[in-house]
C-alpha cells in the first residue's frame, strides 16, 4: 500500500479500536502504521505523505528497530535514570494472567506482568507509563523550585512523551516536559528547565531571552551543542516508539 511512499521497513496494521492513523516505531517491524478499520487507502497515503518529515527524521531508529527481535534480550533488564541518579532492575513474568501490569515490589526493582517474547509492545507501553510517573515525581518539584527561585511563575506542569521536543512552554503558562528527560544527566535537565522558564518572560528566542538564559545557565552553549545528538545516544528505543 505504501511502498512508493515509505522506503523503510514498515507494516500496516488495521485496528478496530483505532480512531486515527498513527505512526510508531516497533521492534521487529520498523515503522508501524496503525489504521482504523474501514479507513480508505487514499487517506492512509495522504497521512503518510504529511508525516514524511517525521519518518525521514527517524529513519535510523526505524532501521534499528526493524533489526530487533521483540524478545526479552532486547527489552531492558536494567534501567538507569541519569536525571536523578536512580537505577532499576527489570524482570518479566510471562505466565498467563488476566491483565498486563507493572509493579514495583521493592526499591530499585520493576516487575512486568506480560510475556516479553510475544508482548514486547505491551511491555514497552507499561514501561513508558512507569517512566512518565518517574518524571512526574522528579521533574515537577524540580521545575517548581526553579520557578520560585528565579521568580518565573508557571501555571501548571504536564508530563508527556513528546516526539521532537524536550519541553515546551505555552502562552498560557503551561510547562510540558518530555518524560525522556529522565535519561539525561541532571545538568542537562536543569538547562532545559531554565530554557523553558525563560520563556515566561521572553516568548521568543531574541536577545532578551538569550541574555536571561546565559545568566541563569552560564554553560548554555555547551549544553546546546551536546543536546543536538543526545536523544539518539541517551534515550533507549523502548522509550521512543
Amino acid at each position: 500500500m505504501l511502498k512508493n511512499i515509505i522506503r523503510l521497513p514498515h507494516a500496516v496494521r488495521v485496528s478496530p479500536r483505532a480512531k486515527y492513523i498513527r505512526f510508531r516505531i516497533l521492534a521487529g517491524t520498523g515503522l508501524e502504521v496503525v489504521v482504523p478499520k474501514g479507513c480508505p487507502a487514499s487517506r492512509v497515503r495522504k497521512a503518510t505523505a504529511a508525516n514524511q518529515a517525521w519518518i525521514t527524521g527517524h529513519q535510523r531508529e526505524i532501521q534499528r528497530a526493524a533489526g530487533l527481535r521483540p524478545d526479552v534480550q532486547h527489552l531492558p533488564e536494567h534501567i538507569v535514570l541519569a536525571a536523578n541518579a536512580q537505577s532499576f532492575s527489570v524482570c518479566y513474568d510471562p505466565r498467563a494472567c488476566q491483565s498486563r501490569a507493572l509493579h514495583t515490589p521493592a526499591k530499585g526493582r520493576i516487575a512486568i506482568q506480560a510475556d516479553p517474547h510475544t508482548e514486547a509492545d505491551v511491555c514497552c507501553r507499561l514501561l513508558q507509563d512507569w517512566l512518565k510517573e518517574q518524571a512526574r515525581t522528579a521533574l515537577v518539584p524540580w521545575a517548581r523550585s526553579l520557578s520560585e527561585r528565579h521568580a518565573l511563575p508557571i501555571a501548571r506542569i504536564q508530563i508527556r512523551k513528546q516526539k521532537t521536543r524536550w519541553a515546551s512552554m505555552s502562552t498560557s503558562g503551561t510547562l510540558s516536559l518530555n518524560c525522556q528527560l529522565m535519561f539525561l544527566p541532571g545538568e542537562f535537565v536543569q538547562h532545559v528547565l531554565l530554557h523553558e522558564l525563560c520563556h515566561v518572560r521572553h516568548p521568543n528566542h531574541g536577545s532578551g531571552f538569550q541574555a536571561l538564559l546565559s545568566r541563569l545557565s552560564p554553560h548554555k552553549a555547551r549544553y546546546e551543542r551536546a543536546m543536538k545528538h543526545v536523544h539518539h545516544t541517551a534515550v533507549p528505543w523502548w522509550a521512543k516508539f
